[in-house]
């Protein structure tokens, strides 16, 4: 039913391993968009920020500053979009536009959120919603999700279970039941593909000390809390995601929940985009920020262009055999000059060849070569990605369970400079390596793929620990599966 059979030392195997890390190269660089991203905090007086009563409301910058100096020091750009302005007095400066509305019930939001996103367009909506005169009917939310959706199916609405208060037990247990219900009612909705991504900020906070003395909005430390909790639900939305290739058809986890979903994820069936004998590799090759698929064969690449994933002629690129690789050539790729287009390469008998202008065809002087021995040796696996983050990929190699990582990408091993993960610390000799951005960071982690389970280094320490993310065999993909990494979904403007 499945793809190739792991067998160590097989010249097989060590090219299984190898387009494994040519999807790696990809995801790093591609994650972080290079285009703005306009985001449009919503809600009432919670969004909008709340102090004691002794500074005017150029001090109140709620969640708002935290989170946007945040994803401007991971190097997102962000415009915060919305026709009101608060916090502009707070330091360090921030973007002080939001939709946040004191005193605003969700029927209110609900009649005006189509405009505001007409007047102020963005691609993801921060939704906090429902705090005054809380009632536990969620049809308000729902109505505001309805408009969002009138205005554009595309629009991302991150929404929140609220935060909860301590002015009444009732008025407590009414929030919580309202946060069960909106859930409940959004969980329906992305079940039909309705793009939600649920938020716990009921939750996120201790109400004994993260509550001002109004009972009703966030101190300091609970600001910092919500900012934290809509900071990971935004860099997930830039995560890289898996996928495998089972002889000749591929299988992308497209909503990212490391599971398959039949009426929800992507299947390219055989003969689209590839044969069984191919090897795949992935690649942002028109530099949209999203993953494309490709095959290496026989020393010649052809690449999806347009990421529809059927070959069209005369749109999609082929590259000769001979004109950057041949048939006993392995196949990587990344963004090697930053320009947010993955191009190509091959690893040669532990020599790199990386064609640095992306024209498709080997330029003496002009590509880069890293000579045998420099960084690998032929009996290594190479493994790509932007270890330091600086939207450049770098070189690697996977070496009997050892990882090796050129951090400052000058194509030699610097013992004091460069990174090496030790064997039994993230993965075993048998194990295929794979690389991608998991936690949205801009930098790309390690991870191992193992007899069909998945085991990501998601907090990038380089050890496996309670943080990371293990996928077991069957969730998505199995034992003969070739592993594939990629930002398959369209990620919001």
């Amino acid at each position: 039913m499945y793809k190739y059979k792991i067998i160590p030392c097989s010249f097989q195997f060590i090219i299984l391993f190898f387009f494994i890390f040519i999807i790696s190269a990809y995801p790093a660089n591609a994650a972080r968009p290079s285009y703005t991203i306009r985001i449009m905090p919503l809600g009432d007086s919670i969004t909008y920020g709340y102090s004691d009563g002794s500074l005017g409301n150029a001090f109140w910058a709620g969640y708002r500053q935290k989170l946007y100096l945040d994803l401007v020091k991971l190097g997102y750009k962000v415009n915060f979009v919305g026709s009101m302005a608060s916090g502009q007095s707070v330091l360090p400066k921030f973007d002080y536009d939001h939709e946040g509305h004191g005193g605003w019930r969700d029927d209110q939001i609900a009649d005006n959120i189509y405009n505001f996103l007409t007047q102020n367009p963005a691609g993801i909506v921060l939704l906090h919603i429902g705090t005054n005169f809380i009632n536990p009917d969620p049809s308000d939310v729902e109505r505001i999700l309805n408009e969002i959706d009138r205005y554009n199916l595309d629009v991302i609405v991150i929404l929140a279970r609220i935060i909860n208060r301590t002015d009444s037990s009732a008025n407590i247990a009414k929030t919580t039941l309202f946060n069960d219900n909106v859930e409940n009612m959004a969980l329906n909705r992305i079940a039909k593909g309705d793009k939600i991504l649920i938020v716990d900020q009921e939750g996120a906070l201790n109400y004994k000390f993260d509550l001002a003395p109004d009972g009703f909005h966030p101190n300091k430390i609970g600001y910092t809390k919500m900012a934290d909790v809509w900071l990971d639900a935004l860099l997930s939305l830039y995560e890289d995601n898996i996928g495998t290739f089972r002889k000749g058809r591929w299988y992308l986890d497209s909503n990212g929940n490391d599971r398959w979903d039949m009426n929800i994820d992507t299947t390219i069936p055989f003969g689209s985009f590839g044969f069984a004998t191919d090897i795949p590799i992935t690649g942002d090759w028109n530099g949209d920020g999203i993953a494309n698929i490709g095959v290496f064969r026989k020393g010649a690449w052809y690449l999806d262009f347009n990421g529809n994933g059927k070959w069209d002629r005369g749109v999609d690129k082929a590259v000769p055999v001979g004109s950057f690789g041949f048939p006993t050539d392995i196949p990587i790729t990344g963004d090697w000059n930053g320009d947010g287009k993955t191009n190509i390469g091959v690893f040669r008998k532990g020599a790199w060849y990386l064609d640095f202008n992306g024209n498709g065809k080997w330029d003496r002087g002009v590509d880069k070569a890293v000579p045998v021995g420099s960084f690998g040796f032929p009996t290594d696996i190479p493994i790509t990605g932007d270890w330091n983050g600086d939207g450049k990929t770098n070189i690697g190699v996977f070496r009997k369970g050892a990882w090796y990582l050129d951090f400052n990408g000058n194509g030699k091993w610097d013992k004091k400079v460069d990174t090496t993960i030790s064997a039994g610390s993230f993965g075993l000799p048998t194990d295929i390596p794979i690389t991608g951005d998991w936690n949205g960071d801009g930098k790309t982690n390690i991870g191992v793929f193992r007899k069909g389970a998945w085991y990501l280094d998601f907090n990038g320490n380089n050890n496996w620990d309670k943080g990371d993310i293990a996928i077991p065999a069957g969730s998505f993909g199995a034992p003969d599966d070739i592993p594939i990494v990629g930002l398959w979904k369209k990620k919001p403007f």
